[in-house]
């Protein structure tokens, strides 16, 4: 199961991917695969951002109406969403400009 790149991104290439942002907790039990996927991400040439929170538990972003680090946590990512979808739509290219078709049982003019 490890080797399925849906359960353990460490095991695939994630060259294609776009920035990747990465939040965890200091007291997290998995901060270390936090490390670790920051280090495959770079091995991969994508552009990749670790955040850390001075929080004992994992997923403490669910915490965000009591808790003061999660709510941080939480604009963080919208404010790294915003940026990096921002860049990433004034990078596209544009598409190639066609000739409008007619169909061809019609003629210009109906």
């Amino acid at each position: 199961m490890h080797d399925d790149p849906m359960v353990d991104p460490l095991g695939t290439d994630l060259s294609d991917l776009p920035p990747i942002l990465i939040q965890a907790g200091t007291g997290d039990t998995l901060l270390a695969d936090a490390h670790r996927l920051v280090e495959h991400a770079q091995r991969c040439d994508v552009a990749v951002t670790l955040q850390l929170y001075p929080v004992a538990t994992h997923d403490f972003h669910i915490f965000w109406s009591f808790l003061p680090e999660a709510a941080e946590a939480l604009r963080h990512a919208g404010r790294f969403i915003a940026t990096t979808t921002q860049r990433g739509a004034a990078t596209e290219s544009r598409p190639e400009e066609r000739p409008a078709r007619t169909h061809p049982d019609r003629t210009e003019s109906g």
